[in-house]
């Protein structure tokens, strides 16, 4: 998915996701739309336990502001995964325009 060339982001998440993405960071949309709402109460919900985990995020509340006041029914969500980062965008339902995007750290694993 060419998320790079859609219109929409701002802030650091994003610039870090599209230079990420510059890198060959891999990008993933799922398909099936989902509820706006229900998926802002859900990633507030993912963000205040990142932050009582004391996880490091990027662009977090900024994207929860721009997601609540999003004016779509429904969203798309997409992924894109670095070494360190696993960011998620937020997408219009035509997967036209990028509604919000936030980094979350990802865990250190060792390998078995």
């Amino acid at each position: 998915m060419p998320f790079a060339a859609l219109p929409g982001g701002a802030g650091d998440a994003w610039a870090a996701c599209r230079a990420a993405l510059a890198d060959g960071a891999p990008g993933t949309l799922d398909p099936a739309p989902v509820n706006r709402v229900a998926t802002f109460h859900l990633l507030r919900r993912r963000e205040r336990l990142t932050r009582r985990r004391g996880t490091r995020t990027l662009g977090f509340a900024a994207a929860l502001a721009a997601l609540e006041a999003c004016a779509y029914d429904d969203v798309l969500l997409g992924r894109v995964r670095t070494a360190t980062l696993e960011f998620q965008l937020v997408l219009s339902p035509d997967a036209a325009e990028i509604v919000a995007c936030f980094g979350v750290a990802r865990a250190a694993r060792e390998d078995l």
